[in-house]
């Protein structure tokens, strides 16, 4: 008789066994044709062929979207930033993504924290100014009260050049970094 896997053509006084699609033999006798081995069965190059018992399938990679002959790259930064943090952007490339923090933040790119920039050497402010962090921005420097410049470079106001820095006109103003004093 004829394999599971064929048909069978009766006729008067014979018969012919032929092997189904997806079988290849004599009919009587018949094995799988892996149709992943050629071609990668006709599947598109960005998909798996997955071959079965007379059978086989194609499925698109990860990162991919389509039939499995037809695969198209998926925008995965179209969605929710691709699931990227909100302090992240999000790079489309073909078949994935990858998530970067913003200038100003560190972090894997979906997690991602601000950097304080005045925690190491006051920020590179002045000695004689204030480092305020901005979140996911540079930081400011601001002089101190008693202090004039740029906050990255500050000098002493002398406040016994106007008015006698506000002290009594019999006393005597004596300039300090940052501020003055007045003796009588």
């Amino acid at each position: 008789g004829c394999d599971g896997n064929a048909t069978c053509a009766n006729s008067v006084g014979t018969f012919q066994c032929t092997c189904k699609t997806g079988w290849t033999g004599s009919g009587m006798m018949c094995a799988d044709v892996n149709e992943c081995a050629t071609n990668n069965g006709g599947c598109d190059g960005n998909a798996t062929c997955m071959n079965s018992q007379g059978n086989f399938a194609c499925s698109c990679k990860t990162g991919y979207i389509g039939d499995g002959f037809t695969c198209a790259d998926v925008n995965e930064c179209a969605t929710n930033n691709g699931g990227c943090s909100v302090d992240a952007t999000c790079a489309n490339n073909t078949g994935s993504f990858v998530c970067a923090c913003k200038s100003g933040y560190s972090g894997d790119g979906f997690m991602c924290a601000d950097v304080n920039e005045c925690l190491m050497n006051n920020g590179g402010c002045s000695a004689d100014a204030t480092c305020t962090n901005n979140t996911g921005a540079a930081r400011s420097c601001a002089c101190k009260t008693g202090y004039t410049g740029d906050g990255i470079t500050c000098t002493d106001v002398d406040e016994c050049l106007t008015n006698n820095g506000g002290c009594n006109a019999n006393a005597t103003c004596m300039n300090n970094p940052g501020s003055r004093a007045c003796s009588c």
